[in-house]
Formats: structure tokens, sequence, C-alpha cells
């Protein structure tokens, strides 16, 4: 069985060092506000056992594991990195246009 906790450890400093590979991505997803702004991105890295999810929320970058009924997540706590990642990622959504549901 993986050990979860040092499976997020590991792709943590592999963050830290490396950033993230966009082909590693394999699927992206944007928070938006109802006025059209990117609130956070929630990036999959792998699935499938560990299931591994970045979150980037400047001036933080959460990383969380989960493995049956395992879980585990740490803080990467860099402003700069996270700001980095966060319009790196932010890219992926410009041109997309938002339009509120309406009300009932």
């Amino acid at each position: 069985m993986t050990d979860v906790i040092s499976v997020v450890k590991k792709v943590r400093e592999d963050i830290e060092k490396n950033g993230i590979d966009e082909q590693k991505v394999l699927e992206a997803i944007a928070s938006i506000d109802t006025k059209g702004e990117i609130r956070n991105i929630v990036l999959v890295l792998s699935w499938g056992g560990p299931n591994i999810i970045a979150t980037i929320v400047p001036p933080v970058i959460k990383i969380e594991g989960f493995w049956g009924g395992n879980y585990f997540f740490d803080i990467i706590d860099n402003n700069k990195l996270a700001n980095e990642l966060f319009d790196k990622f932010a890219s992926y959504f410009e041109g997309i246009e938002v339009k509120a549901s309406p009300s009932n």
C-alpha cells in the first residue's frame, strides 16, 4: 500500500524545487466569483491511488493526498511561488466567458 504521507511530502518537495509541470496536470479547475475573477485553481496531479490534488490560493498551495480511507495534506506557504503558479494556470482560463445563472 502506498504511504499517502510520503507521497504528499515528495510532491511538496518537487513543487518547491521545480514548480508544477503542465504535462503532469490531469485536470485544472478554477473557482470563479460573481465578478468573473478566479479565486483559486485546483490541479489534479494523479488519481487511481493515491489521488493527489494541489489547490493554489495565493499565498499558499495546499497539497492533498487520498488513498482508500487515508488522507493527508501539506501546505506550501510561499507567496512568490503560489502567485507564479496561479498566474501560469490562470492563463488556461483566459477568454472563457462566465455567465451567472439566473436565480430561481
